[in-house]
């Protein structure tokens, strides 16, 4: 028996790391030979040097680099992607979401419209690309922010995910009541609050290395409307649309096929290849950023 790999992909700030959590609690119940991480190289050189001393039944990998995910694909047999959530949010909460984090918007903050025109042309980009990767994926599960603040609709997810993940073990519907619980947005205040106490000033550098939940994760306020360029508002339409089209393919897994697990050798080779793709993006930031 190998190691089964789990993808969780989206654009940063999209909801990702509410699904990563969620199928981490899937998988660690009924497993205790379970490794989860992000696509970050100091997580997966911990991650190679826990699968040099032992075998994991599954891995769950979390990426917002599509370069990333055409690696992974194209290391699999028959390029066949297992079962990967795609984290889905408004086109302009995302980039707002994103500013927040990094201190770079507050509430009443006039935002530069030309700016954020820019980031929804790579976040357009974005979904762009991901249409072309995923496109004929029967295993790939869209979900919407949306879903994640609505309590029966989230339960309804994790619900789906179970049952391909674990099948329909005793007292599972408990289990799924827990999770959807545990990563409700109220719980996940109160878990960041608690955390994060000792800290004067929340920021983004500082996070929960279980979850991945930063000190600032969720917004005590709601986004302002920022003035838009009539290019913006094109841009958005577009990206909904994408997302939209994206929703009607992958809405549902229930045509799930299991993919073959991974010996320790391969997914170590494909840890290793993705990190060698991390130091040379590494090595270009840090290029840029001399000239």
């Amino acid at each position: 028996m190998g190691t089964k790999l789990i993808l969780c992909i989206g654009a940063a700030r999209s909801g990702t790391t509410w699904s990563f959590n969620v199928l981490k609690s899937i998988v660690e119940s009924n497993s205790d030979l379970t490794y989860s991480l992000f696509s970050s190289k100091n997580e997966i050189n911990k991650a190679i040097q826990a699968l040099s001393q032992k075998s994991f039944d599954f891995l769950i990998f979390k990426t917002h680099s599509l370069e990333i995910l055409k690696i992974i694909k194209e290391s699999l047999p028959d390029r066949k992607l297992p079962l990967t959530t795609i984290s889905v949010r408004d086109p302009l909460n995302t980039i707002l979401s994103n500013l927040r984090i990094k201190n770079k918007y507050q509430k009443g903050n006039e935002l530069d419209s030309l700016v954020i025109e820019k980031r929804l042309k790579n976040l357009n980009k974005y979904y762009t690309n991901l249409e072309e990767i995923i496109d004929h994926s029967e295993n790939s599960l869209i979900i919407k922010e949306s879903i994640i603040r609505n309590k029966e609709q989230s339960i309804e997810i994790i619900r789906t995910l179970y049952h391909n993940l674990a099948g329909n073990e005793t007292n599972f519907e408990n289990i799924i009541n827990k999770i959807a619980s545990d990563f409700s947005i109220a719980e996940v205040n109160k878990f960041i609050k608690n955390k994060f106490s000792h800290l004067e000033e929340k920021t983004f550098s500082h996070y929960d290395k279980s979850t991945h939940f930063h000190s600032n994760h969720i917004s005590t306020f709601d986004y302002d409307i920022p003035t838009l360029t009539e290019n913006s508002n094109s841009i958005i339409n577009t990206i909904n649309s994408k997302i939209d089209l994206l929703w009607t393919k992958n809405s549902t897994i229930s045509s799930y096929e299991t993919t073959k697990d991974l010996s320790n050798s391969e997914v170590t080779n494909l840890l290793l290849k993705i990190n060698i793709f991390n130091e040379e993006r590494i090595a270009k930031k840090q290029l840029n950023n001399q000239s």
